[in-house]
């Protein structure tokens, strides 16, 4: 009975210490698991920020200085600007400021050799999937038969550029339609009456 009881009274009073060490050992394990995840995002983070800079031509401390440029002033003043033109503009010295110059030039020399090799495509897709129909022949919004002609004029010409465009343009009213662009100007509404052409 003596034995039964000291079982009872110590089983008793390790009660309550069960509840606390497993409280303690859940804390400890989500503790665990927090810095688990922390760590494996932080991975993650460290991972795409490489990725983003290798895709610019860039170091993964040149990345992280855009990142932190684009989060104060010149990300206010610019949102959206690509990193290499950030931190072209935010050089640090002559030598940094050349670095962001060349490697835009030889990324944009990239993109436009792409960009035509896939016009030449187009082209000749054209020319596949419709033969002897000219590229420009397609004019919509133009009367049957009538083509479009872009015109850019400079917005300082004034007469001169509107009489010689007259001149050009009415023997071929029939079938030429003009959409005016004024170089210097955002907008080229009104021109079209301005002149008495149809714009």
């Amino acid at each position: 009975m003596k034995l039964t009881s000291i079982a009872l009274v110590l089983g008793l009073g390790m009660t309550p210490l069960f509840p606390a060490t497993a409280a303690l050992q859940t804390e400890q394990s989500q503790l665990g698991n927090t810095a688990s995840v922390s760590t494996t995002l932080q991975a993650l983070e460290e991972e795409q920020s490489k990725k983003s800079a290798q895709e610019w031509g860039l170091t993964t401390e040149e990345w992280q200085r855009y990142q932190q440029l684009s989060k104060g002033r010149r990300g206010i003043l610019s949102p959206g600007l690509d990193p290499i033109t950030t931190l072209g503009i935010e050089a640090r010295t002559e030598e940094e400021r050349r670095h962001y110059a060349d490697l835009s030039v030889k990324q944009d020399f990239q993109r436009v050799e792409a960009e035509l090799a896939f016009q030449r495509e187009v082209n000749a897709a054209w020319v596949r999937v419709y033969p002897g129909i000219p590229t420009g022949a397609i004019c919509w919004g133009c009367q049957a038969g009538q083509r479009r002609l872009a015109l850019f004029v400079r917005s300082d010409c004034g007469v001169p550029c509107e009489t010689k465009s007259l001149r050009c343009w009415r023997p071929n009213a029939r079938w030429i339609s003009i959409w005016w662009g004024v170089v210097g100007k955002t907008s080229s509404a009104g021109l079209g009456a301005k002149t008495g052409y149809p714009s």
